[in-house]
């Protein structure tokens, strides 16, 4: 599967990026509810008393990401004003949208978000787990997927392995 495209086509490659990863699905009336707050917020965010030229969308039933289009910047205040928000979006929808340890593995016929240790073990092999740590839309469209060879995902993988063994025991 090509995962270039995974963001939508008209996000210039300078556009800044931030990734939650939700605890669940987020589909039909519960995602539109989702969007229609993110619209909401979006519409007033500022920073400085400046608009901030930004979208919300949902790219994966798990995958929210917010992108800031360039020319504009979000100060810290701004930043902060985005963190209450996914905090209720959270309470609202009985979420969790900021785990850090959760990934997004990428399997022969798609993604599953999960942390590592409650990855589906009938899904077979991991080939990759989808970049959401890049800062940019050009740094996610030149690499869209990391090896499981780094260092820090086999790590991930490894604890993973160790849980199940040891549960076999």
């Amino acid at each position: 599967m090509d995962y270039t495209d995974f963001l939508p086509a008209s996000w210039p490659e300078s556009t800044r990026l931030w990734f939650y990863t939700a605890d669940q699905e987020l589909i039909g009336e519960r995602a539109e509810k989702i969007a229609e707050a993110a619209k909401e917020f979006l519409q007033g965010w500022s920073a400085h008393g400046a608009p901030l030229q930004a979208s919300m969308e949902l790219v994966h039933p798990c995958i929210l990401i917010l992108a800031v289009f360039p020319g504009t910047q979000p100060s810290g205040c701004a930043l902060d004003k985005v963190s209450g928000f996914i905090g209720k979006l959270e309470q609202d929808f009985s979420l969790n949208l900021r785990q850090r340890n959760r990934m997004a593995f990428v399997f022969s016929e798609g993604v599953s978000v999960a942390e590592p240790a409650l990855l589906p073990k009938d899904r077979g092999t991991v080939l990759g787990v989808l970049n959401l740590y890049s800062n940019t839309v050009e740094e996610f469209r030149a690499r869209p997927i990391l090896s499981t060879s780094l260092p820090w995902i086999r790590r991930a993988l490894a604890t993973e392995f160790k849980m199940e063994l040891k549960q076999g025991v």
